[in-house]
Parts: C-alpha cells; structure tokens; sequence
C-alpha cells in the first residue's frame, strides 16, 4: 500500500513539475528572443532553429527566424518563414514584441506586415 501512495506521489510531482515548466523549443524561443532584442541575429539564430528542430510547429520560433533572415539581408529565407507562419494560422498573441506597432497583433499579422515589407 505504501508503495502505491509513493507511486502516485512521485507521478503527481512529476505531473505539476513538468506543467509547471517551459518546454524546451519555448524555452530556445526565449533564450533566442533576449538576443534578438538586442540585434545579436547571429547569436539570436541558432535557437530559434534548435526551437524548430524540437518543434517544427513552433510559430514563435519561425516568426523570429524570419526576422534575423529580414534582418540578415536573406529576404527569400525571410519569406518562406512568414509564409509557414501564416500557413501555421496560429491565433496566439505575443506579450512581447520587438516593434512597438506590433503590440497586440497576432503572429500571423506580424508575419503579414514583415512579409509585406520584403515585396
């Protein structure tokens, strides 16, 4: 019996510690988002790839892509970003953003509004 309440002790505590944490493809989002703020897109890319190779449908992470390629000088890696993030039709709404004129759009919008910068 006790080895049944330990049982269920340790899968609840690993219940509300693994909701209670980041996953690891928001987790490289946000670590690559401090250095876009900063304009490091060289440093900023590399995590929003590994965001992407743990998951592919991370529109967060494919939105900041498309913004270090914008940024890089790589308009047509820029485009196919956006375009997949638009594919992706994610509802979400950032809580922070890069651009002040992008506070409060979906991540669809902003990928609208950059690719529409790129034509």
């Amino acid at each position: 019996m006790r080895s049944r309440i330990a049982l269920v002790c340790v899968a609840l505590l690993v219940c509300v510690v693994s909701c209670a944490t980041v996953s690891r493809d928001m987790k490289l989002n946000e670590d690559g988002y401090s250095y876009l703020q900063k304009g490091d897109y060289k440093k900023a890319e590399p995590y929003f790839k590994d965001a992407l190779a743990a998951n592919p449908k991370n529109a967060y992470a494919m939105l900041n892509l498309g913004v270090v390629y914008q940024h890089t000088d790589r308009p047509d890696l820029a485009r196919k970003a956006y375009m997949k993030v638009i594919e992706m039709n994610p509802k979400d709404v950032p809580q922070k953003v890069t651009e002040d004129g992008n506070r409060g759009k979906s991540l669809v919008d902003i990928a609208k509004a950059n690719l529409s910068l790129l034509k």
